[in-house]
């Protein structure tokens, strides 16, 4: 598994060597079939004094461990595993978090992670988050 870690239950991009598979993450969910019950999705809306910041430093943070993607200042996908993503838009004096992951305890687990990070990263600030399916 070359490339990969495994650490904490999340499989993790690392930086490979030549490229290759080995130095991407993954970008793509597992197909789904006829009669598949979607993955579990929440999504929460934080309102902070300062939302793009808080974007900007999540991304700083967790831009050597995953393959993210930042279309513009103001919105980032970030792909945790095959999985398990999250989608991150600022909208005004708020951030919107859409996160989906293959199974609920592992959808409640990467909750708690970006919560945790994001309340870090908010400073003296304290953040609420009402995660709703």
């Amino acid at each position: 598994m070359a490339g990969r870690a495994r650490r904490r239950g999340v499989t993790q991009h690392c930086a490979g060597g030549g490229g290759g598979a080995a130095g991407r993450a993954y970008t793509r969910f597992p197909p789904m079939l006829p009669g598949m019950p979607p993955m579990p999705a929440s999504r929460t809306t934080v309102a902070s004094n300062d939302a793009a910041r808080l974007l900007r430093t999540l991304c700083n943070h967790w831009r050597h461990k995953f393959e993210l993607r930042r279309d513009s200042d103001t919105h980032a996908h970030i792909p945790f595993a095959e999985a398990a993503t999250a989608d991150f838009d600022v909208e005004g004096d708020a951030l919107a978090i859409r996160v989906v992951h293959a199974d609920a305890a592992g959808l409640a687990r990467l909750q708690q992670v970006i919560e945790s990070h994001l309340q870090r990263f908010a400073r003296d600030e304290t953040l609420a988050f009402d995660w709703r399916d």
